[in-house]
């Protein structure tokens, strides 16, 4: 996934048990959700990992894993700086 620093990025997973418990980890660690910034939210079946205002260091790989199971979901999220264009403003002055 490419992200630009500044957008919302999501990570979603559907699991077939509404109650099983799942890990995110990004680069092998343990992701500890911040409550404002990243956030993990559950809706039924459907868990996410949300990070708001994605920065360039949030770069790396996302894996998730459920307590009691052996199988891994896993991306790559890439992030580029905001491109910002230069442009020269011009004024006009009354004499």
């Amino acid at each position: 996934m490419l992200a630009t620093s500044g957008e919302a990025v999501a990570f979603e997973i559907e699991l077939s048990k509404g109650d099983a418990s799942a890990r995110w980890k990004r680069n092998g660690s343990e992701i500890k959700p911040d409550g404002a910034r990243v956030r993990l939210s559950i809706d039924g079946k459907v868990q996410r990992l949300e990070i708001a205002d994605v920065r360039t260091d949030d770069a790396g790989e996302y894996s998730c894993t459920i307590d009691g199971s052996t199988a891994v979901c896993s991306a790559k999220l890439e992030v580029e700086e905001a491109k910002v264009r230069n442009f020269l403003a011009a004024s006009a002055t009354r004499y």
